[in-house]
């Protein structure tokens, strides 16, 4: 008798307990295959895209992770930022033009404060915070201009320059076109930079 009592005591709590379970897994297993489904997608599409890629220039994984990421976070596409880094200054993290500009993306210490009031020029030559500062600025100018082309031309030139020198700057600023024949190379499978230069 003590025992069905102790039985009957304890079902409520176990019939709850298990309703909690059946509610906890039944609510979590849309969200949690949503989630894997994601990770999957984008596992994928980021392995495609890196096969790609180093068929043409030598990065490693984490390199590569890094500029898709912050590619995505900022509607850039990740094959283009890699090409512009590249005809910037070659990857070298602590590259620093004539002008002053600094690091993967050749930001300028002026240019990054502006969406980053804090940053250093020592930070500026961290290779994942120049990526940033520079993905910030040519998303800015992207969706200002609305096309790659005038966007890459207002990042190299300047946009005061850009504007100063109008279809002519355009037209003849190769900066876009080198950009564009490594993005082609890419694209295309073809080996090594040494191919379209």
């Amino acid at each position: 008798m003590e025992a069905t009592m102790k039985r009957r005591h304890l079902e409520p709590r176990v019939m709850i307990r298990k309703l909690i379970l059946a509610f906890l897994i039944v609510g979590l297993v849309p969200v949690t295959l949503h989630y894997a489904y994601d990770w999957t997608l984008d596992g994928y599409l980021f392995e495609r895209w890196k096969e790609k890629v180093v068929k043409v220039f030598s990065l490693d994984e984490s390199e590569l992770k890094y500029v898709w990421l912050k590619s995505q976070e900022h509607g850039v596409d990740p094959t283009f930022v890699v090409c512009q880094a590249w005809v910037e200054s070659s990857f070298r993290d602590k590259a620093e033009s004539h002008a002053g500009a600094l690091g993967w993306l050749q930001v300028k210490l002026t240019t990054a404060r502006i969406y980053q009031p804090e940053l250093t020029r020592d930070d500026l030559l961290v290779r994942e915070k120049n990526i940033d500062a520079g993905l910030k600025h040519f998303a800015f100018l992207l969706q200002k201009y609305g096309s790659y082309k005038t966007a890459a031309s207002a990042y190299c030139l300047g946009e005061t320059r850009m504007q100063s020198l109008g279809d002519l700057g355009l037209l003849q600023h190769r900066y876009y076109h080198k950009i564009m024949r490594l993005v082609t190379q890419i694209e295309t499978g073809l080996k090594g930079i040494e191919s379209l230069m």
